[in-house]
């Protein structure tokens, strides 16, 4: 049997996840994080597959951005221990349900084929940053791996675009607000407020930056959600979500640089996928594919290594994803708030 399933089955999720997956899985050592991300009402976002007698086969998390009847999801958590495809048919299960779209980013390579049975669009995500120069001898980087003299600064034309940081809950949403008019240009599978809200703002595990880029006639066209990372006493900022205008990203190199020299930050780097990146072509962000350069996706724990993150999306509308999309930027380790 596969059904959706309800709170009664949280303890059994999560055992399921203990012997089947990870012992010492964050959702095994914090409920509290497991119900943040999937507790809806008195529903959990899972699908399950059973056995007559309940025992569960397979499980199949997703994360809603929105209440409405058909939103937006993002699916997280896919395990199976059956040999009868039920994984599959879990994803199967959803797509029947009619979403406005189905999107995974961090999905492993070896069930691509899986999305692709359905017509789903599987990619690789790219990675942009933008260097500190400040750090001009390679040894003083300890989070970037980078030989000496592997590149030069680039230098851009400055546009006049601003960003401005968002220091209170009412500008946040008053900006949010604002870019109603951007949201349906902006190729980004949207969220509701109330979903961008309780997954930034009221995040109780990590704290988030949120800037606004000015444009140069005054107008407000994106929200930057952005978080630092800490490694070995240095630091990095990361694009963790863009919200309305994804292509003025182009147009913020000196700005983001600003901030950089200011923080002493090491880099700040933008992980993205889905539609064509060609914007970022001579904005001042560097492509890490086209130069020796490292810059780890992994920090709990921290892994100084390239990672590939391949993402999936059957949505019928241009998009882009972000490294905050799905469940990629959540807790691995059980620590104190955003320590």
């Amino acid at each position: 049997m596969i059904r959706y399933a309800n709170i009664k089955d949280s303890e059994r999720i999560i055992d399921f996840i203990k012997n089947h997956w990870k012992f010492d899985h964050i959702f095994t050592q914090d409920k509290n994080l497991f119900e943040y991300m999937y507790l809806d009402k008195n529903n959990l976002n899972f699908v399950l597959s059973e056995t007559k007698n309940g025992s569960i086969l397979s499980i199949l998390g997703f994360i809603k951005y929105s209440s409405v009847l058909r939103p937006n999801i993002f699916l997280a958590l896919l395990k199976s221990v059956s040999k009868k495809n039920d994984g599959l048919k879990c994803l199967e299960f959803l797509i029947n349900k009619k979403f406005n779209s189905i999107s995974c980013a961090g999905i492993a390579p070896e069930v691509k084929n899986y999305y692709k049975f359905f017509n789903f669009e599987v990619g690789v995500m790219k990675k942009f940053i933008i260097i500190n120069p400040k750090f001009s001898d390679a040894n003083n980087f300890k989070i970037l791996k980078i030989k000496s003299n592997s590149f030069t600064q680039p230098t851009v034309d400055n546009n006049n675009f601003k960003i401005v940081l968002i220091r209170t809950l009412k500008q946040l949403t008053s900006t949010y607000s604002s870019l109603s008019n951007e949201l349906p240009l902006s190729n980004s599978i949207n969220k509701s407020l109330d979903f961008f809200l309780k997954k930034y703002f009221y995040n109780p595990y990590y704290k988030y930056i949120f800037y606004k880029i000015k444009t140069p006639s005054g107008r407000f066209s994106s929200i930057i959600v952005m978080r630092v990372f800490k490694h070995a006493e240095n630091s990095c900022l990361r694009i963790i979500d863009v919200i309305g205008n994804v292509k003025n990203l182009s147009n913020v190199y000196y700005p983001l640089l600003d901030i950089l020299e200011k923080s002493n930050h090491e880099y700040l780097d933008c992980l993205i996928g889905g539609n064509d990146t060609s914007f970022f072509n001579h904005s001042g962000f560097i492509d890490v594919d086209k130069l020796d350069i490292v810059a780890p996706e992994y920090f709990e724990p921290f892994l100084r290594e390239k990672k590939e993150i391949h993402y999936c999306s059957n949505s019928s509308y241009p998009y882009y994803i972000f490294r905050g999309d799905g469940d990629q930027d959540r807790p691995n380790i059980l620590k104190k708030f955003d320590e």
